[in-house]
């Protein structure tokens, strides 16, 4: 509730880490990060790397989906991202074009006008035909976001339902600034590559977070 308890290096987090990231390392699933960077240089967006045939899957945000239908007789799918071993559940991240009004406004009532009129059903059903995004309204979701009838690219859109239900605000700490918490939590990316374990890597975040609050 204070915010000053750190559980990075819980062992159900250690255990879902190590299931993701070991498709890349250890099942090579999933390409080098240096080799889709590498790959990706001169692309206008990386959902070319799929379009272009340079791998035949692609972990996508949903904002991927307009770069696929610019592609000329382009055909492709979707499905959620794998389901964990033990718990069977998947998971997704979103931010929901979030809108925020900072505690110093002088404009509070003008900036909660604004948003009400952005989470208005109208506004929000528009979101995935201008963005390819999930609006942040279940009602905008169902009618205008998982049905292919309002947006028939992919076929399988319905499929992203799991992921819509699944979904977890992304990271945010009211007492650790942002630079500072991506500072601490991108040594992550030593797991995805091999170079660590999932439980040296968190074990090191979560001290550095507790330094933070120290």
């Amino acid at each position: 509730d204070d915010f000053k308890k750190v559980t990075v290096a819980d062992p159900q987090f250690e255990e879902a880490l190590e299931a993701y990231t070991s498709m890349a390392y250890r099942l090579s699933v999933s390409p080098p990060r240096t080799w889709k960077t590498e790959r990706s240089k001169g692309l206008a967006h990386a959902a070319h790397l799929l379009s272009q045939g340079m791998v035949s899957m692609q972990t996508a945000g949903d904002w991927f989906f307009p770069w696929y239908d610019k592609t000329p007789n382009f055909e492709w799918d979707v499905v959620p991202m794998p389901y964990a071993p033990r718990t069977r559940r998947t998971a997704s991240l979103a931010n929901f074009r979030g809108q925020v009004i900072a505690p110093t406004s002088r404009n509070r009532d003008l900036g909660w006008a604004w948003i009400g009129f952005l989470t208005e059903r109208g506004v929000q059903d528009r979101v995935p035909a201008l963005f390819g995004e999930v609006p942040a309204r279940m009602d905008s979701i169902e009618a205008a976001y998982l049905s292919t009838a309002a947006s028939p690219t992919p076929k399988n859109r319905k499929l992203l339902k799991a992921a819509v239900d699944s979904t977890h605000a992304l990271p945010a700490h009211p007492l650790i600034l942002r630079p500072d918490f991506n500072a601490a939590v991108g040594t992550v990316n030593d797991v995805y590559d091999g170079k660590r374990s999932a439980h040296e890597v968190l074990a090191e975040i979560e001290r550095k977070l507790k330094g933070f609050l120290a």
